[in-house]
Parts: structure tokens; C-alpha cells; sequence
């Protein structure tokens, strides 16, 4: 992983091999990023999606282990249990220019990721809404800057 600060922005190389969630979750760790959004492209493969089954209130997961463009990545860095929390979801497509997406459980990146963050200077802690089974946005700190 590369990584350059651009003001606001920082701009991350994710490199072949490595997992998007975990490379993501460790530069938020590093940088102390408490909340903010994420977008980017790439090349990825093997893929883990998941759909949210409201009424079952449990993920419907899918293993994709092919290699894939990823086409757009978009999500947010928020707090859950005291630590950096990535939530992703991605639009990915194929070889036969077929699309498909959904929220991102795991993320190899087969050729190369390029993921811009966009910090903010506030914390958002996750936590549990047992009516939906989800750690939902639940509370906002203003950070030190």
C-alpha cells in the first residue's frame, strides 16, 4: 500500500494481494481517522459480497473468485468497539461486461486499487439497532483537529 496526503484528500494505492478492508482499516488506524468517505476503482478477485436479508436480519453472502473491475467503491470510516470501522459496498463488472454489487466482506485486489479518503474532523461511533440486527451510525463527537 501507498500512501500520499494531498489536503484534504489522501490518495491510497492498494497493491496485488492485498485486502482492501484490512489495508483500509489499518491507514485509518495510522492516521487516527475516526470518521470520513472513500471511493475508488481497481482490479479485484477473489471477491466476498453480501446482501442484508431484513426479514431473516442476517447477510446473504457470495464468494466471486473470479477477477473483477471495480468499477466504483464507495463507503464511509466510522468507530465500532473502539477501533476503525471500513464500510464498503462496490459495483464490480466482468469479462462480459455484466454488473453486479454489493456490500464489500472481502476485497483482493488482483491488479492494482485506487481509493481516495476524505477524512472529517468528528468521530461517528457505530452502534447495535436491535430492531434491524445492524450497528447503525449512533453518535457523533466532535474531534480535536
Amino acid at each position: 500500500m501507498k500512501i500520499w496526503k494531498t489536503e484534504p484528500h489522501w490518495l491510497i494505492r492498494i497493491d496485488k494481494g492485498e485486502e482492501i478492508i484490512t489495508s483500509l482499516e489499518k491507514f485509518a488506524k495510522d492516521e487516527s481517522i475516526k470518521a470520513g468517505s472513500i471511493r475508488g476503482i481497481g482490479g479485484v478477485g477473489p471477491v466476498t459480497l453480501a446482501f442484508y436479508d431484513i426479514k431473516k436480519m442476517d447477510y446473504k453472502t457470495k464468494i466471486f473468485k473470479g477477477e473483477y473491475e471495480l468499477l466504483s467503491l464507495s463507503g464511509n470510516v466510522s468507530i465500532l468497539n473502539q477501533k476503525p470501522h471500513i464500510h464498503l459496498h462496490a459495483i464490480l463488472g466482468d469479462e462480459k461486461f455484466q454488473t453486479f454489487g454489493g456490500h464489500v466482506v472481502k476485497m483482493t485486489v488482483a491488479l492494482t486499487a485506487e481509493i481516495i479518503a476524505i477524512p472529517d474532523t468528528y468521530q461517528m461511533d457505530r452502534i447495535i439497532n436491535k430492531e434491524l440486527g445492524l450497528n447503525l451510525w449512533g453518535g457523533c463527537k466532535i474531534c480535536e483537529v
